[in-house]
């Protein structure tokens, strides 16, 4: 990460190209005892893995876009706590070059110029728990 700016309601983080996006915003929620939080930014990212779920098999189909780059149109998720430990949720709509866009959830991804984070911290950390039916980890207190 290159630097982030914090003050008592909110975060800006700004990565450089290279940076696993979700690896540093992981290390930075652990590192400054983030409780719960709102995800939202733009930039440019490259190396995406995107997954769609499929609620009729209870799993995620992933599709690797390998080293093209993509406009960071949406990026909205949330900070909660799975199985004891910080978790970030991202979905993300994403720009090609022919102006089409694609999205869905974010499984990895890196930054191709640059990534302009904003986290808005909620002072309380969400609970996930695995859900049977749905077959994911939903949001279960908070």
């Amino acid at each position: 990460m290159k630097s982030y700016s914090k003050n008592n309601s909110s975060c800006m983080l700004v990565f450089d190209k290279g940076d696993d996006i979700l690896i540093g915003l992981s290390d930075f929620v652990k590192k400054n005892e983030i409780k719960g939080g709102q995800l939202s930014g733009i930039g440019v990212l490259t190396q995406v893995e995107l997954g769609f779920y499929h609620l009729d098999k209870k799993l995620y189909e992933r599709k690797h876009f390998g080293s093209k780059e993509f406009e960071l149109l949406s990026f909205n998720g949330n900070i909660s706590l799975r199985e004891d430990e910080p978790f970030v949720h991202v979905h993300v709509s994403l720009g090609q070059e022919n102006f089409q866009v694609i999205g869905g959830h974010l499984f990895s991804a890196k930054v191709g110029v640059t990534a302009e984070i904003f986290l808005h911290p909620l002072g309380v950390m969400p609970i996930r728990k695995q859900n049977e039916e749905i077959g994911l980890a939903l949001i279960d207190s908070i």
